[in-house]
């Protein structure tokens, strides 16, 4: 559909500088030329809204071709077995089966919780060794000024420094990682106020 419609205004565009570049080409009058310019927008306004009925028609069709498509699909893939929670229950009821499906849902958040969680701490970790290297840089930089020329102590600072942002944003990473990780294990696990 986005397509269709890019198509269409690129038509319509491409109607109206033609037809405009016709009106101003000519010799004429501003009056003959205003009156050409009203009816070529006249007939540009007419032809897309002819175009815009013929792409509705267009994607209407698809969409129809495609939703038949999609049923015949679906048929032939069903057999009975299928991802809609609920379809086959078994011998379990309705309200066992909603409490079964919700423990399996909180086991299935809590184990990601910990992944995020555990994911984070080893992120905090190579921030710490990063920042430990940068520290360490830093300082041989600054020991071997002396020896070096100017230029080249610019460049490497640069990359220490270019370096460091790089850490301080993956530290940010890492923290709102932590951050969605423990929010996600306390609605896993409500703490009780007491």
């Amino acid at each position: 559909m986005e397509k269709t419609f890019k198509l269409l205004l690129m038509v319509v565009m491409t109607l109206a500088i033609a037809l405009g570049q016709v009106g101003y080409a000519s010799a004429q009058t501003e009056n003959e030329v205003a009156k050409k310019d009203v009816k070529a927008k006249k007939e540009v306004v007419q032809k897309a809204k002819n175009l815009k009925g013929q792409a509705a028609e267009k994607i209407k069709s698809e969409a129809k071709d495609k939703g038949e498509k999609e049923d015949n699909v679906e048929k032939e893939d069903n057999d009975g077995k299928s991802n809609a929670y609920g379809k086959d229950k078994g011998d379990i009821k309705g309200n066992e089966f909603g409490q079964k499906r919700a423990a399996e849902a909180k086991a299935m958040n809590h184990d990601v919780a910990d992944k995020v969680l555990k994911k984070a701490d080893e992120g905090d970790q190579k921030v710490k060794d990063a920042r430990a290297k940068i520290k360490e840089k830093r300082s041989q930089l600054e020991k071997g000024k002396s020896t070096m020329k100017k230029a080249e102590f610019d460049q490497q600072k640069a990359k220490i420094d270019e370096a460091e942002k790089a850490v301080n944003g993956l530290d940010e990473r890492v923290q709102k990682a932590k951050e969605l990780g423990k929010a996600a294990k306390e609605v896993v696990e409500p703490t009780e106020d007491k």
